[in-house]
């Protein structure tokens, strides 16, 4: 049993994947009020039922969501045309199979040598390019992308792609536009959902 919180379809607000469609699994405690103890084959029937718009992406979240995913639950997924796109702040071994795996490093936190196909920088006044210069060397990818932790620091962020110009600002769409709380396929009125309000910040 799996304590998980089930959620979407929504568009993808952040990284290089933003704007897609997706369904999020995310990791939670027994406190969180939207989790639920789940099978695993009671987490692939859910959310079969909730990619309506049949997008057959995953997105999953939460808190030391690397360390707690494992084969056992992707390879189900998988199996089931699920591509498994997995956020992690880089810190743990991700040990079960994923197709994307975008990492969020923390600052002053130790992290491991491991596969990552975009690495995302929440960029604050006190970001500098040599930080940068040390997430590249440690993970190499295709997509390497800093994104200003409010919109103050989107010229800081503009500095350092001038900088470092393998880098790209990227930008939470739920700062700038009102995305829909829930995708529909049959093409009815969208509820817009502020920024503060979304369900997830797809961030672990």
């Amino acid at each position: 049993m799996l304590c998980v919180a089930l959620s979407g379809p929504i568009i993808e607000p952040v990284g290089a994947n933003s704007g897609r469609a997706c369904v999020v699994i995310r990791f939670a405690s027994p406190e969180d009020r939207d989790a639920r103890m789940l099978a695993i084959q009671d987490i692939v029937r859910e959310v079969h039922k909730l990619d309506t718009v049949r997008s057959y992406r995953l997105v999953i979240t939460g808190r030391a969501a690397a360390n707690r995913w494992s084969d056992a639950i992707a390879v189900p997924l998988r199996r089931a045309g699920f591509r498994i796109h997995l956020e992690s702040s880089g810190t743990h071994m991700v040990l079960g199979a994923v197709d994307w795996h975008a990492i969020t490093p923390v600052r002053g936190t130790a992290a491991v040598n491991q596969h990552a196909d975009e690495v995302r920088v929440v960029v604050d006044p006190t970001t500098e390019a040599h930080e940068l210069d040390q997430y590249a060397a440690r993970w190499r990818c295709d997509h390497y992308l800093v994104q200003p932790r409010s919109l103050d620091d989107v010229a800081h962020c503009a500095q350092l792609v001038a900088q470092r110009p393998r880098w790209r600002l990227a930008v939470d769409l739920r700062e700038v536009i009102p995305l829909p709380s829930r995708l529909s396929a049959i093409g009815s009125r969208l509820d817009a959902q502020p920024a503060a309000e979304a369900e997830t910040g797809l961030l672990a």
